[in-house]
Parts: C-alpha cells; structure tokens; sequence
C-alpha cells in the first residue's frame, strides 16, 4: 500500500532551558540574513516589546497560516502553535520580510503563560526544500 505525504507537521516539546539561557532572557538580536545586529552597551537599545515568559523549550516546524505584522515583530500559525517574534528572533536562511503564508518553517523558543510560542530562532526551509525536489 502507497501512502503519499502533502504535508507534514511535527512538534517537539522538550522541558529543557531554552536555548542555553538558563535565566530564560531573550538572547540578543542577531541575523544571518542582513537584520539588524545586537546594539551594544555604548550604542542604541533594541525595543524587544513586551516582556518574555521563561517557560519551557518548544519547537514547531511546519507551513505559515494565519501571517500578520511588520518585521521583525510579526505573528503566524504552524497547526495549532500560535508564534510570535520580536526584535530579539535570530531569523535563518531568509529575511523576515521574505516570509509568506505558506513557507516551510521551523520555529523554536519558549511557551508563554498565554499559550503562544516566543520563537527566539525562525528557519525557513523554502530554498533547501525546492532544491531537495530539483535532485529528487
């Protein structure tokens, strides 16, 4: 019997600390693609919004749903997760601004009291996934 697979999500939740941040503090802003560096002590502070909830490590991967803000603090949905970022999320192999509904992403940070997702890290798998099926 075949079975085909469209679509697939998959979420990990693990009690760790997230992300080697043992007091939960959001770790400073970074990109590795063109965003804005971490403002260092003699220079401008970074307004990362509201405070952070140090709950446990969570991870989503999975296609964007539901997509609204303006970079870097925006909001999606990956199944039933509901994400948010802020100044602080490190976004890899895109820029948030090229986010779409649908991208391929794997969102990991830490669960808040109200049930959201903080992710510190955002990878977007679009241009590993399209080049994964041009050698398949």
């Amino acid at each position: 019997m075949k079975f085909r697979i469209a679509h697939a999500l998959v979420v990990v939740v693990l009690l760790v600390p997230a992300l080697g941040c043992d007091d939960g503090s959001p770790t400073a802003p970074r990109s590795t693609a063109g965003n804005t560096q971490a403002a260092t002590d003699s220079g401008p502070t970074v307004d990362s919004g509201p405070a952070i909830d140090s709950g446990p490590f969570m991870r989503a991967l999975g296609g964007i749903a539901d997509l609204s803000g303006q970079c870097p603090r925006i909001s999606f949905v990956i199944g039933s997760i509901h994400i948010f970022t802020n100044a602080t999320t490190l976004f890899q192999r895109a820029d948030c601004s090229e986010l779409r509904e649908g991208s391929p992403v794997d969102a990991s940070g830490t669960l808040q009291s109200d049930g959201r997702l903080f992710a510190r890290e955002v990878a977007d798998w679009t241009a590993a996934l399209a080049l994964a099926a041009a050698l398949a």
